[in-house]
């Protein structure tokens, strides 16, 4: 077991936890916000932002400290059930699709709006 240890968060919030389980939940997306206007923001377990796009526009780093605003849905690419090695492997799935602008898979019957 790895010992947990404290981590602090692009927005500052304070995590105990191991260095690997903070670095998936902090540095891979969770889900995704389909917002009004045709934005799209991937956030992390923190429910910061993490990436984005503007109306079909290029991948950007998204403002981790931001209350996005006019979201319409959302979605989450997997749930405590995934296994740690099956959660980064999901997120980095979710975050390549993204950056080639491919459809998201995320959980079945899970989003939210």
């Amino acid at each position: 077991m790895t010992a947990s240890r404290e981590h602090f968060t692009r927005s500052g919030k304070r995590v105990l936890c191991s260095l690997a389980e903070f670095n998936t939940r902090h540095d891979f997306p969770y889900g995704v916000w389909y917002c009004a206007g045709g934005r799209i923001v991937l956030f992390n377990r923190f429910y910061e932002p993490i990436y984005q796009k503007i109306n079909g526009g290029p991948v950007e780093l998204a403002d981790a400290k931001e209350w996005v605003v006019g979201v319409e849905k959302q979605y989450w690419f997997y749930d405590d059930g995934f296994t740690e090695a099956k959660r980064r492997r999901v997120a980095k799935e979710a975050l390549g699709a993204f950056e080639r602008g491919e459809p998201l898979r995320t959980l079945p019957g899970r989003g939210l709006y």
